[in-house]
């Protein structure tokens, strides 16, 4: 007595879900006094946990308050923008599950 054959092999995949690291490497250059361009990389390829299918821009002032949020594809430009005024911009990933945590 012992082992039979084992079966055929079945392949399967499991679901996305969010991903588990922000964009990497955020870079931003202000191409005139009222634009600014961003660039990044993806996320590392193990904290993906799907397809990327865009990217979410947040847009502060210094006293932290939101002030434009919008789904974009890689890399941005940011235009109007006030002269001369500090503002902080992140970046997260998003997969179909939905986003990922911001840079």
């Amino acid at each position: 007595i012992g082992q039979g054959p084992f079966s055929a092999a079945v392949a399967t995949r499991t679901s996305e879900t969010v991903p588990t690291s922000p964009p990497l490497n955020l870079s931003l250059v202000a191409s005139t006094s009222t634009r600014v361009t961003l660039s990044w990389a993806p996320p590392p390829i193990q904290y993906q946990n799907g397809v990327i299918i865009g990217y979410r821009l947040q847009v502060f002032n210094t006293q932290q308050s939101l002030l434009r949020e919008t789904n974009i594809s890689n890399g941005s430009t940011v235009n109007s923008l006030l002269p001369f005024t500090t503002y902080l911009f992140r970046v997260a990933a998003m997969t179909v599950v939905g986003r990922g945590p911001y840079s």
